[in-house]
Formats: structure tokens, sequence, C-alpha cells
């Protein structure tokens, strides 16, 4: 099965070449203490925190797909660096079903390999408020 991700911020879109994706959702109870031995209370706000982490390999050239735009590394960093603040969404296809999310990076991180030929390997994080 295809998978398909593009990355979006209103003004720019990249169609990420992806090797993985993981969506996560966790919650975030807390505890409160209490003073003079006594268990702590637990409290749970009902609140959900998605994540999706995105890996792949971009290419040294820049490719255009019929209308999706393969970024190179430069431009995927630049991308980031200019979008920080704002809010991406996100678009998943796979298995002939899209689901979008919207979501903010937490990090991005790029890594060399000397036997990938000049390729970059990529690993993209993001927090999300859920699929739309």
């Amino acid at each position: 099965m295809a998978l398909s991700v593009t990355v979006s911020n209103g003004a720019v879109t990249y169609a990420l070449p992806s090797d993985s994706l993981d969506i996560s959702i966790g919650k975030a109870p807390f505890q409160a203490p209490l003073p003079a031995n006594t268990d702590p209370i637990l409290i749970d706000l009902g609140q959900f925190r998605p994540a999706v982490v995105i890996t792949g390999t971009l290419d040294p050239g820049f490719t255009t797909d019929s209308v999706e735009t393969i970024p190179t590394k430069r431009q995927l960093e630049d991308f980031v660096k200019t979008s920080w603040e704002l809010t991406m969404t996100l678009a998943i296809t796979f298995g002939g079903v899209t689901d979008s999310y919207v979501g903010k990076f937490v990090s991005v991180i790029f890594k060399a390999d000397a036997a990938s030929e000049g390729r970059w390997n990529f690993v993209i994080q993001m927090v999300a408020v859920g699929r739309s």
C-alpha cells in the first residue's frame, strides 16, 4: 500500500516522500499530592493529545510529482524554520483513505548517511489537535 503525506502552512504545500508514519494518542492525567501520608488524587480532564511522527528520505534534487512538490533538504529546512509558529495541515493517505490533521512542529531531524548517495533522511515530530 502506498503512503502519501503532504504538509501545508497555508501558502506552501510539500509532498513528503515518507517511509513510515506513526500516530499516537495519549492522555495527560496528573497527580495532586496530599499531605499526611495519604494517597494522591489522580485528576483526568479527559484531554487527548495526538502526536504524529513522519520519517522519510529526501532526494538531493528538486522534483515535482504532477501537482505536488517534493522538497529538497534545504527547502524543507527553510519551510520548517519559517513555519515554526504557524499551524500546519497534514494530509495522510494510506490504503485509499485520507485523513487530515492540524498541528504544529515539535522537532525536525535531518540525518546524512554516507551509504545513501547524497539523500537526507528526516524525522518530523508534530503535535496535533486531532483528525479534522
